[in-house]
């Protein structure tokens, strides 16, 4: 888990190139970002897609959660059901279907975090496959100093 944002090692590491996801929040400047990449969903387990806690600033920002795919099958899809829990409270519960359903495949959500906040964004998928169903959720935006 990050704490207090990037520094050097995220996802553009030191040579500022694509090095792969970053569950904890990075920082540049005053932008902060973080991207779970694929993420094998679990049906009885809520799996933790990023972790971060925040420091002397507040984050205003969004929220993107996308429905699980199953690999190997275009068609394939489930539901995916994200939580969002700041210092262990629950905040946010957010829906998707990467199948035909009356549910977005992807979900936007704007949210402010607090100063010295833990953030864990987690999912539990909906559907048994025999396939790995996989998913993703990312975080965008603003730090306030």
């Amino acid at each position: 888990m990050g704490l207090n944002g990037g520094g050097g090692g995220g996802i553009l590491g030191v040579s500022n190139s694509f090095t792969g996801p970053a569950k904890a929040l990075e920082i540049i400047g005053d932008h902060a970002y973080a991207m779970s990449g694929p993420i094998s969903g679990d049906t009885s387990n809520y799996v933790t897609y990023l972790s971060f806690k925040t420091g002397n600033f507040y984050f205003d920002g969004s929220m993107d959660f996308y429905g699980g795919t199953i690999d190997d099958d275009v068609f394939g899809g489930t539901m995916v059901l994200f939580k969002v829990e700041y210092n262990g409270v629950e905040v946010l519960i957010a829906k998707t279907s990467a199948n035909p359903e009356a549910m977005p495949a992807w979900v936007h959500v704007p949210v402010i975090i607090p100063p010295y906040t833990e953030v864990i964004v987690s999912g539990l998928v909906g559907n048994t496959y025999t396939d790995t169903v996989r998913s993703y959720a990312t975080i965008s935006g603003r730090i306030y100093r």
